[in-house]
């Protein structure tokens, strides 16, 4: 084996560990029998808005429709620096409204913070758990009465799955290739390893919209995340505190995720940049923890931090699959085309299984002719350094916007 063959063969092992580790998630990803309700626990439902009028109303309208006693919920609209009606239409909803303006602490992160503090001056008799559900969110409606089971059980912190709305805007009035490979990729980081690392006791981690706490989680651990992935940030803590993130199956919350145009590239960017913020902010934390007190919840927060994302994993197994099937006509070598074959099936399966929780395998040509475009997106973005340093939360523009 000459020099290329072993430089062929040790590029392989990152990607090949990442895939399977994925591997081993998808196995365990068998979707679990629907979860115990119950109607025991007052809720908060925070909602952080940031110039959302044109949505806020259909999300709050939503709210309305859990299934859950009316008089233990209370919506409360945190309307961030908002220069519309925002504030305006959530109190003609009925909606409890705190609006802030603060222009050096802007954000969601800065929001919820300020938010849940308020809450927490509050005499413990008014509410027992939160959740978070964004502005622009439809919610399913058995959410509160799941949640409301898994926080009687013992859990302190949850999140169900967040997937993006279908938009039927492709030819003839169906989703677009794209919006089905944003989905699918939503499926695989939401659902396929949330499932995998339930079966496990580990923590899911949080996703920013459909989390739920307890009021005790919330006490003990503040929330004082304030980057551009606030939510990763705080389930990072909370793992770090001994707090695993359970997840939720059989419930749900859909939000806008763009697939297309500038809106797409601007969301991209914001969780691009904030998940390599996180990296290297976050990543020597969690190793030092492991160095000093090994943690199997610690050390899958790292390797889900250490994981890219699935756009770029299959990016760079489709280039090192094909340098190493050259080198392999070329020199006869087939070693390093062997190390690369296992990654690409592993990330295969996990990719096929996340079409199929999404329901996407019955007709996966139009799918499969997007894949590529979806995945030199990802990867643009991903190696676009500006991403990587930019600090200012941006508001993802919405279609109707556009």
């Amino acid at each position: 084996m000459n020099i290329v063959s072993i430089a062929l063969t040790l590029a392989a092992a990152p990607p090949l560990a990442a895939s399977a580790y994925l591997a081993a998630l998808t196995a365990l990803s068998a979707k679990r029998a629907p979860g115990a309700v119950s109607h025991g626990l007052r809720w908060v439902v925070l909602v952080p808005a940031h110039d959302e009028a044109a949505g806020i109303g259909a999300t709050l309208a939503g709210l309305e429709r859990l299934r859950y006693p009316r008089e233990d919920f209370r919506v409360r609209v945190i309307a961030d620096n908002c220069t519309d009606a925002t504030a305006a239409i959530a109190r003609a909803a009925g909606a409890e409204v705190h609006e802030r303006f603060d222009p050096v602490a802007r954000g969601k992160g800065h929001a919820l913070r300020a938010a849940i503090a308020r809450l927490l001056a509050e005499p413990e008799c008014t509410w027992d758990a939160l959740a978070v559900i964004d502005a622009d969110t439809e919610v399913d409606p058995g959410l509160l009465a799941q949640c409301t089971a898994r926080l009687e059980d013992g859990e302190e912190a949850l999140q169900v799955a967040y997937l993006p709305r279908r938009h039927a805007n492709g030819a003839g009035g169906a989703e677009s290739p794209g919006h089905r490979a944003r989905r699918v990729a939503l499926t695989a980081f939401h659902v396929v390893r949330s499932r995998g690392r339930e079966a496990l006791l580990l923590s899911a981690g949080l996703r920013g919209n459909g989390m739920a706490f307890s009021r005790a989680c919330l006490a003990a651990h503040p929330h004082d995340a304030a980057g551009r992935t606030e939510d990763v940030e705080y389930g990072l803590q909370l793992g770090l505190a001994g707090v695993r993130v359970g997840y939720v199956d059989g419930t749900a919350v859909w939000g806008d995720m763009p697939a297309d145009g500038e809106a797409s590239r601007v969301q991209r960017s914001r969780w691009v940049g904030g998940r390599f913020d996180l990296l290297r902010r976050e990543a020597p934390k969690l190793a030092r923890r492991l160095f000093t007190r090994p943690d199997p919840i610690v050390a899958d927060l790292l390797a889900d931090l250490l994981v890219p994302p699935l756009s770029l994993l299959l990016g760079t197994l489709a280039l090192g699959t094909a340098l190493a099937a050259a080198w392999a006509f070329a020199s006869g070598d087939a070693m390093p085309l062997v190390c690369w074959m296992i990654a690409s099936a592993f990330a295969a399966l996990h990719a096929l299984r996340a079409m199929a929780v999404s329901g996407d395998l019955a007709s996966p040509a139009a799918l499969l002719r997007a894949l590529p475009d979806h995945v030199f997106r990802q990867c643009a973005v991903a190696f676009d350094r500006r991403n990587h340093h930019a600090r200012a939360w941006v508001r993802t523009p919405r279609e109707e916007a556009r």
